[in-house]
């Protein structure tokens, strides 16, 4: 039988497990962004209707979850912007760090 907690609405499995989480501040430590819209363009392959909360077994694999929302694609493209606001760069430099930060 699924357990299911009252406080997180998170799915309950036999532990101790633990995991590394990076996430917006806004949206509290286990209140992930609602994913109930019908444009799935904002999703991600592992999303699922509902709440969905990235947790990574390593420090490493955390941050390359959270750097995956700038990978190019068409519909990723005013991401770029918003660093480039953020940092004070160019667009190219900005590739050039996320791409270092990918390898």
């Amino acid at each position: 039988m699924r357990r299911i907690c009252r406080n997180t609405g998170l799915g309950l499995v036999a532990g101790p497990v633990s995991g590394i989480r990076i996430a917006n501040p806004a949206y509290g430590p286990t209140a992930p962004p609602e994913r109930a819209d019908g444009n799935r363009a904002h999703w991600s392959r592992w999303d699922t209707p509902g709440r969905t909360l990235y947790i990574a077994s390593n420090r490493e694999t955390a941050f390359r979850e959270c750097l995956a929302w700038a990978r190019m694609t068409s519909e990723h493209q005013g991401h770029i912007g918003k660093l480039t606001a953020l940092f004070g760069e160019t667009p190219e430099q900005i590739m050039r760090d996320i791409d270092g930060d990918w390898q």
